[in-house]
Parts: C-alpha cells; structure tokens; sequence
C-alpha cells in the first residue's frame, strides 16, 4: 500500500516505511469467533490478530508539514478499507491529522527553504540549490535590548548612584540568570521600538521610541546582532512594581557591574558603570 503525499516530497528526502495496524476491509466487524475472511491468515479462536500494512511516506525535515486532506487521508476514513483510529498521544490529546510527525533535524540549515532539497554536507554561505536554483543565506538575528539608569529613591538626581534595571530569566538559555530586558526584532519593526516593546513585555515599564538612542551594537558567536538601546534615568518610585512575565522573574537593579546572563550583556552593562555609554537628550 503506497500513500502519495506530492506536497510533501523533495529530492534530498528518501521514502521510509511507517506500520499502519488496519483491519481487513468486510461490512461487519471481524470478530476471532468466526473462521478469518478470503485472503486474509487463519488465526486460532480467542485470539486477536492485528494486521500490518506498509506505507510507504516521504517525510520533509521540518516540523510540521500541511498537506492537502485528500493526500494526507487517515486509512480509517478512505473508501473500501476500515481500521482503526489513530492512539491518542501520551499526553492524552489527540494525534493530529493532516500533518507530519514531528522531525528532529540534527543538521539545522540543511536543506533549501524554497524546495526542500538537500544541501550537500559541509556547503558553505550562501548555498545554491541544486534542485531549484534558489540561493539562501544565513544572516544574523538582531536583538534589541534595552539600558535604563534607575535612581534610588535617596539619591538626589545629579549625586550619583545610579543603578541598571535588569530581569530575572523565567525562560531558557540561561534561566534564573539576571540579563538586561531584551529580544529579537520582528520583522519591518524599527529598532527603537522593539527596544521599549520588549522593555514593556518583560517588565511592564513603559517609555516611547523617540527616547531610545544608541548606546552599542555588537556581534555574538552565535549569529545574533545585538543592538543595545539607552533610555533616560527613571526614578525607582516612578517605576511599576516587579511582578513575573511569561519570560520573566520580575525585574531588579544592579548597583554595581557583575556577570549576567549572556557575555555581551556582562561588557555592556561593565561599559555603562565605567561611563562608557552617555544619554543625550
């Protein structure tokens, strides 16, 4: 038994063979009581017997792929054969329908993000396809983070003292860690404004992008373009209470430079307490 799933299939993807436990196809349940239907093994009775059909598949490496219904059919709904319904997952939700297992790709950017194809082992950047002509590229993510001076409430507003808002991390990397409010920038999204979005998600402070301005811009390892935003001293009393986010623990100020969460948060921060980084009105 072969099941096409044409939207699914590319060249680098080779078919593999997935069990399908299916009953055999008669208008009556088949019971072990009576002898086994025309063309189907004998069994012995009082036991059951499960029947395995192979189907043959071609898998994409992604998580997820939506294929048309009339390809991706359970064989419980198509016409001439009755089986069973799929298990439930462990979790006791249902299985989805219509879409693929979930794929773990051990070799992420392996494969052309227009056809599917596969990518020769060891290609470098920017890869042509071989199948599509497409090119693709590996740019890096940028990431907006945001530095807010905070004074306490006994310091007068030129005596110093002066402290860093940072968050605790709710979420992974680095979970339980303390790093500067921060996080990608969504498409078309000017930077200024992902600056005090993710300041507002992740700590309920508010502030506008027309006081945001550029204190840095670095480049980490890990293909990640972070642009490091400045925004004017608060008053600690002006700010809202600390409270937990979905990604956050609630927020806290440094008074003194120490090791957060990610490196370039650890230089920043150090740079700003050493008078590196300045506000201009």
């Amino acid at each position: 038994m072969s099941l096409s799933l044409p939207h699914c299939s590319s060249p680098g993807n080779p078919p593999v063979t997935v069990p399908v436990f299916v009953r055999p196809p008669v208008a009556r349940p088949w019971t072990t009581a009576g002898p086994a239907p025309a063309g189907w093994p004998a069994h012995p009775p009082g036991r059951a017997v499960a029947v395995v059909a192979a189907v043959a598949v071609t898998p994409l490496p992604v998580t997820r792929c939506p294929v048309p219904v009339a390809a991706s059919t359970p064989l419980y709904r198509r016409p001439g054969v009755r089986g069973r319904r799929a298990p439930a997952r462990a979790s006791g939700r249902p299985a989805r329908t219509g879409y693929s297992p979930r794929v773990i790709n051990p070799r992420p950017y392996s494969h052309c993000s227009y056809c599917g194809a596969a990518f020769p082992a060891g290609s470098g950047w920017p890869r042509v396809c071989a199948g599509c002509g497409s090119t693709s590229y590996r740019n890096p993510l940028p990431v907006a983070v945001a530095l807010v001076p905070v004074r306490p409430a006994d310091v007068p507003r030129e005596g110093g003292g002066t402290g860093l808002l940072v968050i605790r991390r709710a979420i992974e990397p680095q979970r339980g860690l303390p790093a500067l409010p921060g996080g990608f920038i969504d498409h078309g999204e000017d930077w200024r404004h992902a600056v005090v979005r993710e300041l507002r998600e992740e700590t309920g402070i508010g502030a506008e992008p027309s006081e945001v301005r550029l204190a840095d811009v670095l480049s980490s390892p890990g293909g990640h373009l972070l642009v490091f935003g400045l925004l004017p001293e608060r008053a600690i009393e002006e700010l809202p209470p600390s409270v937990r986010t979905e990604e956050t623990d609630g927020w806290q100020v440094l008074f003194a430079a120490g090791e957060l969460a990610f490196p370039l948060h650890t230089e920043v921060a150090r740079g700003w307490f050493t008078g590196r980084y300045h506000y201009e009105p």
